[in-house]
């Protein structure tokens, strides 16, 4: 993000959108959250920060030098799918293909033993805008 600035006139906006789908009730979150730890590379919580702090890219966006009035907005949106459905898309996440097959399979099963039959998934879209300098 450091080099958007450059890419952008001067007077003009700029913004990202986008984040991961969470699950969206915290027993359920917390479980998968707990086997993605012990398990795969990540970092605690995909969790993209709470709405009333800034997360990135506007984090990054609050670094480079030539913009200003960096925002975060959530449109709300919530989805209900299949836990086979979620489980299936999780199979595509690189920290589960950086896995052994064995150890994808086996990480999955262990994703798939916590989940009720239907999830709800918190698939807000986070905006993030600003306006370059001069």
């Amino acid at each position: 993000m450091a080099a958007g600035g450059s890419a952008v006139g001067p007077g003009r906006n700029c913004g990202g959108l986008g984040r991961p789908a969470d699950i969206a009730d915290p027993e359920p979150f917390a479980a998968v959250d707990e086997i993605e730890r012990r398990l795969l590379s990540m970092e605690p919580s995909r969790n993209c920060g709470a709405a009333d702090e800034m997360a990135w890219p506007g984090t990054e966006m609050q670094a480079v030098e030539e913009l200003t009035g960096v925002e975060q907005h959530d449109l709300p949106n919530e989805l209900t799918v299949l836990a086979d459905d979620y489980v299936a898309q999780l199979a595509t996440v690189s920290a589960y293909l950086m896995l052994t097959p064995e150890a994808r399979a086996d990480a999955l099963r262990q994703v798939r033993t916590v989940l009720p039959d239907r999830i709800r998934l918190d698939t807000k879209v986070r905006v993030h805008v600003a306006t370059k300098r001069g």
